[in-house]
C-alpha cells in the first residue's frame, strides 16, 4: 500500500508548466473592488488572454466594459462569459458586452454560464431570459438569444449544477474546458471556476466560504488561484457566512497547492489591512501571494512546481473519469466506523488514538489493488498525519484537518 513512484508523479508538472508558457497564458484583472461606488476600484471582473488573444471573461462588474476598452482585447476574440454569482457587482455589465458586440460585428456564438438558481436567485439561463428575453429587460436585442430570430450570432446561456462535491464540465472550444463546483455564498447560488487551457490553469472562488470545503478539490495544482478576500481575519456573523477570511483562504492555498495565489475583490474594510492577510496567509502557504489592482496582467510563466520535499499531486485524490473509486467491503466499513467515531468525537487525543487503532486494522485487512488502491494511498499520507497530530496534540485544528479528509473520502470514494 505503501508504494510510491514519485518519478511518475512529479513528470506532468514539468509539462503543465511548459503549457502555461507555450499558450502564453495570460490573467488581466478588469476590476479588483466589490459593489461600494467610493472604493476607487471597478467591481470584480476578470479576463483571461491566450496567445494574445482576449479568450474568457470571469464576472462582468460595473465598469469591467469601459475597463475592456483599456486593454487590447478584440470583442470578437471572447469565446466565453463565466459568471461566479449573480450579484450586481459580478454581473451587471453583461448588457453593455452584449449590445457592445452590435458595433463589433461578431459572427460567432457566445457561450454564457454560471451557476443554477435557488430559492433566492434565478439560475443563469433565466437570468439571460429576463434580460434579453421577448418580455426582457432589453427586449429589443433578443434576437441574439431567439433562435427563431434572424442575427450574426447567438448567445448559448448555461447553468452550472449546484454540486459541492463532483465538478462539472463546460468544454469551451477544442483547447480550453471550464470546470465548476458549487460554493456557499450564504443564500445566494454560487460556484466557483477553473479554466483549463491545455493542461494550464486558472481558477476563480468567486465570492464564498469555505462551508462547502469544494474549492480545494477545484483548485488542486492550478497554476493561479484568484482568491476574493472581502472580509477581515475578525470579521463574525453573517459576514463570515458569506465570504472567507484571510485564514481560510491560507486553509485552501495549503490544500490545492496553487503556483501563485491572487487576493482580489477588496472592499473598503479589507483593502486597508490587505497586508496582514498575506501574513496570515503565509503562515499556511508559502508561494507567491499577489495583491490585486485593476488592470494588472499576471503572465503564467513560471517554473515547474515543487511541494516543499513532497511530489505534487500527493496531497489530493482525483475522480475516476469523474466517477467516485469503488471501495473493497473491508475499507467501506473502516471509514463507515472512522467516520462515525468523528461524530461522535469525545477527548481529541483518546479519539485520534482511537482512529489511529482503526487505520491500522484498515491497512491490515485492505486487499485492494489497481487504480482505485493507489488513489486511497493518496488520500491516506495526509489524513493519517493528521489523525497522528491529533493523537498527539489533540488541537482543534488536527480535528479540523481530520473532519475535511473524511468529507474529501466521501468525495472520492464509495
Amino acid at each position: 500500500m505503501y508504494k510510491i513512484l514519485i518519478t511518475l508523479l512529479l513528470m506532468p508538472t514539468l509539462s503543465w508548466s511548459q503549457a502555461c508558457q507555450e499558450n502564453n497564458v495570460k490573467l488581466q484583472v478588469l476590476g479588483s473592488g466589490g459593489p461600494e461606488l467610493f472604493d476607487g476600484r471597478v467591481s470584480s471582473s476578470h479576463l483571461i488572454w491566450v496567445n494574445g488573444e482576449a479568450k474568457i471573461l470571469v464576472d462582468l462588474g460595473s465598469g469591467s466594459a469601459h475597463q475592456f476598452e483599456k486593454t487590447d482585447g478584440k470583442l470578437n476574440d471572447l469565446d466565453a462569459i463565466l459568471f461566479t454569482h449573480l450579484h450586481v457587482d459580478h454581473s451587471a455589465d453583461l448588457p453593455a458586452f452584449i449590445k457592445g458586440f452590435y458595433f463589433s460585428e461578431r459572427h460567432s456564438d457566445l457561450i454564457i454560464s454560471g451557476p443554477a438558481g435557488n430559492e433566492k436567485m434565478p439560475g443563469t439561463t433565466k437570468h439571460v431570459e429576463q434580460l434579453f428575453g421577448e418580455d426582457g429587460a432589453y427586449q429589443y436585442l433578443n434576437s441574439y438569444l431567439n433562435p427563431n430570430k434572424n442575427s450574426y450570432y447567438k448567445i448559448n446561456p448555461s447553468d452550472a449544477p449546484l454540486d459541492k462535491r463532483d465538478i462539472h464540465s463546460l468544454k469551451i472550444n477544442d483547447e480550453i474546458t471550464a470546470k465548476s463546483i458549487a460554493v456557499n455564498h450564504g443564500p445566494i447560488a454560487a460556484v466557483a471556476w477553473r479554466v483549463e487551457i491545455g493542461h494550464c490553469s486558472i481558477t476563480f472562488s468567486g465570492d464564498m466560504s469555505n462551508q462547502y470545503r469544494s474549492l480545494a478539490i477545484l483548485a488542486e495544482d492550478t497554476d493561479l488561484l484568484v482568491a476574493n478576500n472581502v472580509i477581515t481575519e475578525d470579521t463574525s456573523g453573517i459576514g463570515r457566512w458569506l465570504h472567507m477570511p484571510p485564514s481560510e483562504i491560507g486553509y485552501i492555498a495549503k490544500h490545492s497547492n496553487p503556483q501563485k495565489l491572487l487576493l482580489a475583490h477588496f472592499m473598503t474594510r479589507s483593502d486597508p489591512v490587505k497586508e496582514q492577510a498575506v501574513e496570515i496567509i503565509r503562515k499556511s502557504y508559502s508561494g507567491e501571494v499577489m495583491l490585486a489592482e485593476d488592470l494588472m496582467v499576471v503572465a503564467l510563466k513560471s517554473p515547474p512546481k515543487h511541494n516543499h520535499g513532497m511530489a505534487t499531486n500527493m496531497n489530493q485524490p482525483v475522480l475516476n473519469h469523474g466517477e467516485k473509486w469503488q471501495m473493497d467491503k473491508h475499507t467501506r466499513r473502516m471509514f463507515k466506523l472512522m467516520s462515525q467515531r468523528v461524530e461522535t468525537e469525545g477527548e481529541p487525543k483518546e479519539l485520534g488514538s482511537k482512529l489511529n487503532k482503526d487505520l491500522q486494522q484498515l491497512i491490515k485487512g485492505c486487499t485492494m489493488t489497481g487504480a482505485a488502491h493507489d488513489q486511497l494511498h493518496v488520500f491516506l499520507m495526509p489524513y493519517m498525519s493528521a489523525v497522528k497530530e491529533l493523537a498527539k496534540s489533540g488541537s482543534k485544528t488536527a480535528l479540523e484537518e481530520v473532519k475535511h479528509a473524511l468529507h474529501e473520502y466521501r468525495i472520492y470514494f464509495e
